[in-house]
C-alpha cells in the first residue's frame, strides 16, 4: 500500500520522489526534489519487486533510473544534484546544500554519497532469478551472468536502447540446459514484437514474456518496443501542461542559455532558493534577453532589496507579506536585447509591520514565448545523429512550423533552464492506474 501510495501521489513525471524532502501528496508539486528521497525511493522499490514479481515496479526502477538518476549528474560524473526538479536547472548539490561542507571534504554531502547507488542498484534488479530460470528486467547495452539448474547463463545485449527500442539479445549458457527466461514488456510499450529462432512469442504490456526452451550457446531473442510518443497530461499546479516520452525517456525542452545567479555575502541555501538577511549581500545574474523575472515568496519577516540592472538603481523592493509563502514575482522588460546584469542587495530596512528584513529569491527567469506542439507533429519527429552529450535528440516542428529540438531530461539543462511540462495539442487525459501508473496514452 505504501508504495503505490507513493507511485500515485508523490512519484514526480522524471521519477523522482519526494517535494521538499517529504511526501507532498501530489506529483505535481515543485518543492526540491532531493537525491536522497529518490534513491531512498529506488531501494524500496529494489525491495518490491524481490517480494511481489511485479514488471510494473521495474518499470518504475527504469523511469527513475534513466531520468532522474542520470539527470542527478554532470556529464563528467564530477558532480552531482540536491534538486533535480520538473522543471528547472541543474545545480551542484555542494551550491544548493553548502552548510554541509567542511574543511577537507568540501564536496561531501548526503546527496553525493548517495547518487552513485541510483547505478549501482541496476545490479540488485537488472537480473533476477525464480524457481524457473531467469527474470530479465534492465534493456541497455550490457552483459549479464547467473547460473541455472548448474549452467552458467551468459546474457549479452547488443543495442542502443533507450535511443531506439531495437535489443538482441544472446545466450550463452556454459552447457545446454532447459529453463526459462522471462523478459519484461514496459507497461508503456503496447505494441512490442518478441521472437527467438525467429519464433514469434505472444507478448502482453506490463506483465513477462516467458520463453520456456532447451537453451543452447549463441540462441538468440531478439526484442522491439514501442517507442512512439505517449503523454501525460497535467493538472493542479501542472493544468494546461503535459510531459511526453519517447519509451522510458521524459523528454525536456531547453530555455535560453544563462549562468546560474552568484550569491556574495551570507545567504541561506533550500534547494535552488536563496534567503538572506546580511546587509550588503548580493545576488548578481547576468542573462540575454529583453525582460526579467524574481520569483519568490513575501513574508511577515520579510525586508527590502535593492535591484539594479546594468548598474543602474531600478527600484527598491519590499517582499513583505502578512501571510508567509504567498507567492512574489518581480518583472522588469523592455530592457532591450542582448546580454544584461542583474543585482540584487539586501537592505538593513524593512516595513514597520515585518518583524526582520529577511529577503529571499527562488529563482530568476528570463521569460520566454514557449512554443506549443501537435501530438501529430511529435508523432512524426525525427532522431538526430547520436551524439555523446546526449542519449536522444529530436528535431520536432512547433505548431507555427518552427523546428524545435527536444532531448532526454537526463541530460538536458547543464547549461540552460530546462521544462518538462509544456504546451502539447492533442493530448488526452488518462487516469493513474496500476495497470498504467505512467498516466500516459499515446495520441487518438
Amino acid at each position: 500500500h505504501l508504495w503505490w501510495s507513493i507511485v500515485k501521489l508523490d512519484r514526480h513525471n522524471n521519477g523522482g520522489f519526494s517535494s521538499g524532502e517529504q511526501a507532498q501528496g501530489n506529483p505535481y508539486h515543485g518543492g526540491a526534489i532531493e537525491t536522497c528521497c529518490t534513491i531512498a525511493w529506488m531501494a524500496m522499490s529494489v525491495d518490491m519487486l524481490r517480494m511481489t514479481g511485479n514488471p510494473v515496479v521495474a518499470d518504475e526502477l527504469e523511469l527513475s533510473t534513466w531520468n532522474q538518476v542520470v539527470g542527478s549528474f554532470a556529464p563528467s560524473g564530477r558532480w552531482s544534484t540536491y534538486n533535480t526538479p520538473m522543471d528547472g536547472r541543474r545545480i551542484p548539490s555542494t551550491q544548493d546544500i553548502a552548510f554541509q561542507i567542511r574543511p577537507g571534504s568540501e564536496e561531501l554531502n548526503c546527496c553525493s554519497v548517495n547518487a552513485a547507488r541510483g547505478f549501482g542498484m541496476i545490479s540488485d534488479w537488472a537480473l533476477m532469478r525464480d524457481d524457473q530460470g531467469l527474470v530479465l528486467n534492465w534493456y541497455g547495452p550490457s552483459e549479464l551472468s547467473a547460473s541455472v539448474g548448474g549452467a552458467q547463463v551468459n546474457l549479452r545485449q547488443d543495442t542502443d536502447y533507450p535511443r531506439t527500442g531495437r535489443v538482441v539479445l544472446t545466450v550463452d549458457p556454459s552447457q545446454t540446459a532447459t529453463f526459462t527466461i522471462k523478459l519484461r514488456i514496459p507497461h508503456w510499450s503496447q505494441r512490442t514484437a518478441v521472437a527467438v529462432g525467429g519464433d514469434d512469442v505472444p507478448v502482453e504490456p506490463g506483465t513477462y514474456a516467458s520463453i520456456s526452451r532447451t537453451w543452447n550457446a549463441g540462441d538468440v531473442v531478439t526484442l522491439d518496443f514501442d517507442m512512439s510518443p505517449r503523454y501525460w497530461v497535467g493538472e493542479r499546479q501542472c493544468a494546461g501542461k503535459t510531459s511526453v516520452y519517447r519509451g522510458p525517456l521524459l523528454l525536456a525542452l531547453e530555455g535560453p542559455a544563462s549562468k546560474p545567479p552568484e550569491y556574495t555575502g551570507r545567504w541561506n541555501a533550500f534547494g535552488p532558493a536563496r534567503s538572506s538577511k546580511d546587509p550588503g549581500a548580493k545576488a548578481t545574474f547576468e542573462f540575454v534577453g529583453d525582460a526579467i523575472e524574481w520569483r519568490g515568496g513575501l513574508f511577515d519577516d520579510a525586508g527590502k532589496a535593492r535591484v539594479s540592472i546594468d548598474g543602474r538603481e531600478i527600484e527598491i523592493v519590499d517582499q513583505y507579506g502578512p501571510e508567509r509563502g504567498q507567492p512574489f514575482v518581480w518583472k522588469r522588460d523592455g530592457l532591450g536585447a542582448g546580454r544584461h546584469t542583474l543585482v540584487i542587495e539586501v537592505l538593513n530596512e524593512k516595513t514597520p509591520e515585518s518583524s526582520d528584513v529577511w529577503i529571499n529569491v527562488g529563482e530568476l527567469v528570463v521569460p520566454f514565448v514557449m512554443p506549443s506542439f501537435r501530438t501529430s507533429d511529435l508523432a512524426a519527429a525525427q532522431l538526430a545523429d547520436a551524439r555523446p552529450e546526449a542519449i536522444v535528440l529530436m528535431n520536432v516542428r512547433d505548431a507555427t512550423g518552427n523546428s524545435v529540438a527536444l532531448r532526454d531530461f537526463g541530460t538536458a539543462g547543464q547549461s540552460s533552464p530546462y521544462y518538462t511540462w509544456l504546451n502539447i495539442e492533442g493530448a488526452r487525459p488518462t487516469p493513474f492506474s496500476k495497470d498504467n501508473p505512467s498516466r500516459t496514452s499515446r495520441a487518438d
